[in-house]
């Protein structure tokens, strides 16, 4: 898949030069609490040098640079931006801190005061690409994110002299910058953060006690683990992860988190891995909520996203009470058969449920989210979820969104069939891919942004007067989905794969097949297909023998694909960055030869 400013899980810390003054010996730090012992936020002078003030749309902005520490002698300064609404006072107020690769956002400024916040934001990164204005880290440059190569986490001479200790030491700081200003009311501060700054916000919500709501959005932690939670831990016995896990990785920090904290995330992210996401959420005190975006990796769709204000709101501005985490289960019925009962709170008028489960893949990056048609009976909502192999793990999971826009997921639920009783294995393979009469069927798109603030729609089903319902590329976007590694969908013997093409214009785009994807054993086939401009349909029909390797582990350039695998990514577009627009999909499947 494309890859992101989200940059995904890599630990991000600062070469061992990179070490204040405090600094401490290692194996004198061993908790979160002793990494912070002695910090005060309010010590040094802010030093805040304004660069330009402004008006629009109602608010007033201001643009400057703070201090954040000195080393050796040399101050970090701080490229932030601030903005409140025109003539506020006693205001609640946001501090946004963005994803790897980002900068500080006017955009979220303008999203937040319209809704009556005060709210800044800063940069992390430093000098990147053709930026006029970035955070200065003077003599402490290690620990800027761009230019530098060889990104590796620090536990000597002290998890302090690493990037993920200075970046966070400066969101403390941009509290104290936001906690002065002269429309604030500093006992409503909330902080939410995005990808990077999504993990950012577990450190300062676990420490800082001026915060008193929490959005993380795809930052989760366990950033030092395997992909899978069942999977070996090759690291597990390493004394230098070992204590960057008990230190400096989120889910060390989540137990400390004591006001209302809200998780927003994509089932198949990279960053805020489904499985682990759990983990770090079973550990929060305070209470908490999630809400999960079906097939996403690095994307929040509009229904999940506009959680964020309203969990805000109901924070900071007293806001109506939330609806408790529904509630999700796994049984067999009757005829064994294993069956998924949800019971969402009703003190709020319900739009909709969805509940979705999966089979067999115990990779969330890669998992395939089946939907599951559910049967109401008054407050509670069942479905049959029908499986091949009653030893497989069986994963599920809900949404119920209700009529006020707000989405709360459930619960996540794991199990082996075969352990709760005689179950049965029921369900039936597939020749259909997808034929788009029921939405998307589990396709999705590269990620139209990673930030929950603005929604692009980038494609859409409809169906044309000859009766064929199509999936139409609406922007430029690569279309992807994980279900050829559902057991249901597997390739059977001599099967071909076929689908229908409508489009606009002369194209070429590649199909594309991977294994292992998201992985440093990744390897993707690819198959180009070349298009005229053609009124109507046009049948692609490819087999094996037609992908060929372009790159991956262990293979060769150039090699034939010699069989259908259960691929982890089916996809049209390219990862070498191209994508598709103007183009209509339909009817995907697999086809088998009649016999003579």
């Amino acid at each position: 898949m494309m890859f992101y400013v989200g940059i995904g899980s890599l630990i991000f810390a600062g070469m061992a030069s990179a070490q204040t003054a405090a600094t401490q010996a290692s194996d004198a730090i061993q908790t979160p609490q002793q990494v912070w012992a002695g910090f005060d936020p309010h010590k040094e002078p802010l030093d805040i040098k304004k660069i330009k003030e402004w008006s629009e749309d109602g608010a007033d902005y201001q643009e400057f640079y703070f201090t954040s520490e000195t080393y050796e002698g040399a101050p970090v300064r701080v490229y932030a931006i601030y903005a409140a609404p025109k003539g506020g006072k006693n205001l609640p107020a946001l501090l946004h801190i963005h994803g790897g690769g980002q900068t500080a956002s006017p955009n979220w400024l303008k999203f937040w005061t319209a809704r009556g916040y005060a709210a800044m934001t800063f940069d992390f990164c430093g000098k990147w690409a053709d930026r006029e204005k970035y955070t200065d880290y003077g003599k402490l440059e290690t620990s800027a994110m761009g230019g530098h190569q060889g990104w590796l986490e620090t536990t000597e001479p002290s998890v302090r002299a690493s990037k993920w200790y200075h970046w966070a030491l400066m969101a403390r700081r941009s509290l104290t910058v936001l906690e002065g200003m002269p429309e604030v009311d500093p006992k409503r501060l909330g902080i939410f953060g995005i990808s990077v700054g999504g993990s950012l916000v577990w450190y300062v919500a676990g420490v800082d006690e001026r915060v008193k709501a929490t959005c993380a959005i795809y930052g989760c932690g366990w950033n030092t683990h395997p992909k899978s939670i069942y999977a070996p831990d090759p690291k597990k016995d390493d004394p230098a992860t070992i204590l960057w896990r008990k230190t400096m990785e989120p889910e060390a920090y989540a137990p400390l988190i004591t006001q209302p904290l809200l998780l927003l995330d994509a089932s198949n992210d990279h960053h805020g891995k489904m499985d682990w996401a759990y983990q770090t959420l079973a550990s929060v005190k305070a209470p908490w909520h999630v809400a999960f975006t079906p097939y996403y990796r690095h994307h929040i769709e509009e229904e999940q996203g506009v959680d964020l204000p309203l969990f805000m709101d109901a924070c900071l501005r007293n806001g109506p009470a939330w609806p408790k985490t529904p509630d999700l289960k796994i049984t067999l019925d009757q005829a064994g058969v294993p069956q998924a009962t949800f019971r969402p709170d009703t003190t709020q008028t319900i739009k909709k449920v969805e509940i979705y489960y999966a089979v067999h893949n115990e990779d969330p990056i890669n998992r395939y989210w089946r939907p599951a048609a559910s049967n109401h009976v008054d407050q509670t909502w069942t479905a049959a979820l029908p499986i091949s192999n009653t030893h497989d793990r069986l994963f599920a999971f809900a949404n119920v969104v209700y009529d006020s826009g707000l989405c709360l997921t459930s619960n996540f639920q794991v199990v082996v069939p075969a352990d709760l009783g005689s179950a049965q294995a029921t369900d039936q393979p597939s020749l259909l891919i997808g034929d788009f009469s029921h939405g998307f069927d589990g396709f999705t798109t590269s990620s139209p942004g990673t930030d929950p603030a603005k929604f692009t729609t980038v494609m859409e089903t409809k169906t044309g007067a000859d009766g064929i319902t199509a999936l139409h590329m609406l922007g430029r976007v690569t279309l992807w989905t994980t279900k050829l590694n559902d057991p249901k969908w597997k390739a059977p013997d001599k099967a071909k794969l076929s689908f229908l093409v409508q489009v606009s214009d002369k194209i070429d785009f590649d199909v594309v097949l991977i294994e292992n994807d998201n992985s440093l054993d990744s390897v993707e086939y690819s198959h180009r297909v070349q298009l005229e401009k053609k009124a109507g349909w046009q049948e692609v029909v490819l087999s094996p023998e037609d992908f060929k390797s372009e790159k991956g582990h262990g293979v060769k350039a150039g090699t034939v694909l010699s069989s259908w695998k259960p691929f982890d990514t089916f996809q049209f577009g390219s990862k070498r960055g191209d994508r598709i627009e103007g183009v209509a999909l339909a009817n995907i499947r697999w086809v088998v030869p009649t016999a003579p």
